[in-house]
């Protein structure tokens, strides 16, 4: 009798143990989904980045060529920047032209409160 309750309570045990182990597959699941969604995202981002760097060097860099006159691409040199310390000072807008042509891009100063904290009230 005592060994049929040491039984069924090793049982009980033994079904929590395995519940406890489906539902962390579930969550191991679902986090490998996000984190897929999360990586697609990043190489957009990348990319996105990428094109905007590529299209400002283009309109506001220099041609460069080689010794023979062969065209290496353009070059735009920025000074270093921090990137919380331009955020947090400055705040900016884009969105594709009225005339569809193109984006507008704005950068304006944050008030002094939300510069001080670096995140927007």
């Amino acid at each position: 009798m005592a060994r049929d309750r040491r039984v069924d309570a090793l049982e009980r045990e033994l079904g929590r143990y395995r519940k406890k182990v489906h539902d962390q597959r579930e969550e191991i699941k679902q986090l490998r989904e996000q984190l897929e969604s999360v990586y697609a995202g990043s190489g957009q981002l990348q990319s996105a980045t990428d094109a905007l760097l590529a299209q400002t060097a283009i309109a506001y860099g220099i041609h460069v060529e080689d010794d023979d006159g062969k065209s290496l691409g353009f070059r735009l040199h920025l000074p270093l920047y921090d990137i919380a310390e331009t955020l947090g000072r400055y705040e900016v807008t884009a969105r594709k032209s009225f005339d569809g042509d193109g984006y507008t891009v704005g950068v304006f100063p944050r008030e002094e409160e939300e510069a001080q904290d670096g995140v927007k009230s």
